[in-house]
């Protein structure tokens, strides 16, 4: 699972990984991050799913990120598509985060 906004404690993306899962969290905010590189380090102690933090220099490793996408081992997630009139809407309900995964908007021709 790759996160890029971490809003919730860490251990709750435990109960979403099968047994051998991984989650990485590329943002969020700062004290669910510190949680994430505490648990990140006691949760291999006692289980073989994985928690950790991926910091990114600007579009390095981004080939290998499509390449995963290209052979489908990682997918991204929609959320809409919204008509562009919601775009407003749609801002706020990306501030307070409630959206899942990227969101879209369509305009009509």
């Amino acid at each position: 699972m790759l996160d890029c906004r971490s809003n919730k404690a860490s251990l709750s993306y435990l109960k979403a990984l099968n047994p051998t899962g991984r989650y990485v969290s590329i943002g969020g905010k700062p004290f669910n991050l510190i949680g994430l590189l505490l648990w990140g380090k006691l949760v291999p102690l006692f289980s073989s799913k994985r928690l950790k933090i991926l910091a990114l220099k600007s579009n390095i490793g981004l080939d290998y990120i499509c390449d995963l996408l290209a052979q489908q081992k990682i997918r991204c997630q929609i959320d809409g598509p919204y008509p562009l009139e919601d775009a407003g809407r749609l801002i706020q309900y990306f501030g307070d985060a409630k959206h899942k995964g990227k969101i879209v908007m369509t305009t009509n021709p």
